[in-house]
């Protein structure tokens, strides 16, 4: 069994090992990105930044799910510079990797699709499959990597959407989560029928005498 060390744009140390499915093993090399199982359910597009490992538990190692490129994204020279930013500047490897790579490099199982430019010129041309991605788009504006694997009822989409993307038909559109939430609270302030002047503020109380929690209140105010 072949394993590969798996690099992610996340905020990880290192890459993480997974096996290469015998039908795959002569697709993958360095610095092609392969699509991933990390975590119960999510998947990612990491880079392969080393080849011809070995594992000591091959039973709890994940396979990759597919090669996404044929021609690698980067260099062991650009990867040695990755290596050389974490280190210098204090930060995790997958994050330098985050910070690199354009973000329709980054296919992860929460990236957003939108129509691309020639989309809707070349709907009359497209095959059943896709005519149905861009039927679902006219009418929802952005899809989910869910929702297409729903639509083509198939579990690996990864690589036709990176052929849709090259061929301009599908954008990626990238969603930022807000995780920094400001505290609010409530405050109340004097409006303009409560005076300072004695004799309306008591005209005010007197008028609440049957109102014992309004009065109660305004009085605590």
């Amino acid at each position: 069994m072949l394993y590969v060390g798996v690099l992610l744009p996340l905020a990880l140390e290192k890459p993480y090992t997974f096996s290469v499915p015998p039908e795959l093993s002569s697709q993958v090399a360095f610095g092609l990105r392969v699509e991933v199982q990390f975590g119960k359910s999510r998947h990612y597009s990491g880079l392969i930044v080393s080849t011809d490992l070995n594992s000591d538990s091959p039973d709890s190692i994940k396979p990759i799910v597919s090669v996404l490129d044929k021609e690698p994204l980067i260099t062991q020279k650009q990867f040695a510079l990755w290596q050389w930013m974490a280190t210098y500047y204090g930060c995790a490897l997958g994050e330098v990797m985050s910070a690199a790579l354009p973000s329709n490099l980054k296919l992860t199982s929460e990236t957003r699709i939108i129509a691309g430019p020639l989309l809707e010129t070349l709907m009359p041309q497209l095959s059943d499959e896709i005519y149905m991605i861009a039927e679902a788009l006219t009418i929802r504006t952005e899809l989910g990597i869910d929702d297409v694997k729903a639509i083509l009822n198939r579990k690996h989409v990864y690589p036709l959407l990176l052929d849709l993307l090259h061929q301009q038909l599908i954008e990626f559109k990238e969603t930022l989560q807000e995780r920094f939430k400001p505290k609010k609270i409530s405050c109340v302030k004097k409006g303009p029928g409560l005076e300072e002047k004695e004799e309306p503020l008591k005209e005010i109380i007197a008028s609440l005498q049957r109102a014992p929690k309004q009065l109660s209140t305004l009085m605590a105010f």
